[in-house]
């Protein structure tokens, strides 16, 4: 089980349209309380685990939603749950949604998602750690396609 990091990024609205070749999303960064913060109906942020996950090349792994959040709308991950091969000391990005109709209060250190690791039959040839436009990240940000 992976947990909720202190750090939310929050999008800002521009009304600009976002070129996804070259994304220019600003930020609010939210350092969550003792007293979490209240997700409202609607609201997209960027999270990411407290825990750093470091992978060999003999491994990969894949980040699995929890049943208890889905059920009240929270949805922590968007996009691909796949980690590389040989990921080295990387926050996990979570992806939060509020799907739901009420607002929810998420905190720091709360259970976000489960992980699940594979054994490769063969070691991958490429480190991510070498060659991953997000090896290594200690906070969640947008690379360019």
């Amino acid at each position: 089980m992976l947990t909720l990091g202190k750090t939310l990024l929050k999008p800002t609205a521009s009304n600009q349209v976002i070129d996804v070749d070259k994304p220019d999303v600003k930020y609010e960064t939210v350092e969550m309380t003792d007293e979490g913060y209240v997700m409202q109906p609607g609201e997209f942020l960027l999270g990411q685990t407290a825990e750093k996950i470091s992978i060999s090349t003999k491994l990969c792994s894949v980040m699995d939603a929890r049943g208890t959040l889905t059920r009240l709308g929270i949805s922590m991950l968007q996009a691909s749950t796949f980690t590389e091969p040989g990921q080295k000391e990387s926050n996990e990005v979570l992806e939060i949604s509020n799907i739901g109709p009420n607002p929810v209060r998420l905190y720091t250190g709360m259970k976000a998602v489960k992980i699940i690791f594979m054994k490769l039959e063969t070691p991958a040839n490429q480190d991510y750690s070498e060659v991953g436009a997000y090896s290594g990240q200690s906070s969640a940000h947008v690379v360019p396609n």
